[in-house]
């Protein structure tokens, strides 16, 4: 992989970590409008590659609609069937679907849709009113071929420590579960989108942002959603692998003054110093998921994050802990 296009980061605690998703990081670009240029994904596991939910073979959402398929061919086949469907549910459910659906409310059936859709449009996939339904559809769990990302570095890192927090709430922490931390890495994975659209060599590439009048989580996460690649919906039949962005750019991508991404890594075990941090940023559930049910959620959440943390400082008091007031100061005791 060449070097110059993925930069990759290792952080020992929270504190470094947090300090480098600041805005003001020279990672971002010495000025703030290079620095507004990137967009922020946040992994529990930073082995995880930057691969879309549609294509990922391991994604049981996924494998229930046949993706990935064995060719491109079969793949749009497969991602349309499942937009179409998850079109027709929200139909029935009263949710309004973004973009003109008239040919989804019809009787017609699939294949026919299928057909229609793709002698109508010689865009590469996803093209039309497809691209917004299949935005709606990722930010509620759909598998899609987008890649949900934000313009907040921090949000990013919220979704990654938050992914340790579910994994482990209800373990109880010993030494066997510290070393399980200790041993594996969340990650936030940056963005340059200046130096992908200003590439020839990436042309494909596509950003979309969702309208975020109709989903108040989108703009409360600043949510925006990248095309890693474009992929021709008329023909290429022949067998083929999913590629991860990363990995894609860098055959692509010969040479660059600086990295296109970077990849941003710190053991798990510090992820919930970090969450920590950033609750007094103001970034929890609450605020990322506005309404009861987030407020609900972070309210659990923050005594589950207390809860871990307490029992942390007991087997490792050696870890830095924040200055940070602990989020239960004020309340009252577990």
């Amino acid at each position: 992989m060449n070097k110059k296009i993925v930069n990759k980061t290792h952080y020992n605690s929270a504190r470094t970590f947090f300090k480098a998703l600041q805005p003001d990081c020279t990672l971002w670009g010495k000025d703030l409008d290079h620095a507004n240029s990137w967009i922020f994904r946040g992994h529990k596991n930073a082995d995880w590659s930057l691969l879309p939910s549609a294509l990922r073979d391991e994604d049981p959402k996924a494998k229930s609609f046949g993706m990935p398929a064995d060719t491109h061919v079969n793949q749009i086949k497969c991602e349309m069937h499942a937009l179409w469907e998850f079109s027709s549910d929200c139909d029935r459910s009263g949710v309004e679907i973004p973009g003109d659906q008239s040919l989804l409310r019809s009787s017609e059936s699939f294949d026919k849709i299928h057909k229609e859709t793709l002698k109508a449009s010689k865009k590469p996939w996803p093209f039309g009113h497809w691209i917004e339904l299949a935005t709606l559809g990722q930010h509620h769990g759909l598998p899609t071929r987008l890649l949900d990302w934000t313009r907040s570095s921090r949000v990013a890192a919220y979704f990654a420590a938050e992914g340790i927090l579910s994994e482990f709430s209800n373990c109880t922490i010993n030494p066997k579960t510290i070393a399980k931390l200790e041993t594996k890495n969340i990650c936030v994975w940056g963005c340059s989108l200046f130096i992908v659209f200003s590439n020839s060599d990436t042309e494909g590439v596509r950003l979309f942002s969702a309208p975020t009048h109709s989903n108040k989580f989108i703009h409360a996460q600043e949510g925006v959603f990248l095309v890693p690649h474009d992929v021709n919906s008329q023909s290429d039949t022949k067998e083929w692998k999913p590629e991860p962005f990363e990995e894609w750019l860098s055959k692509r991508v010969q040479d660059t003054a600086s990295p296109v991404l970077h990849q941003l890594t710190m053991p798990a075990i510090h992820s919930f110093e970090l969450l920590n941090r950033l609750r007094h940023d103001n970034i929890d559930h609450a605020t990322l998921f506005p309404g009861a049910s987030g407020a609900a959620d972070a309210a659990y959440r923050t005594r589950t994050l207390e809860r871990i943390r307490r029992d942390l400082r007991k087997l490792r008091p050696d870890i830095h802990w924040s200055s940070v007031p602990d989020l239960d100061s004020a309340a009252a005791p577990l």
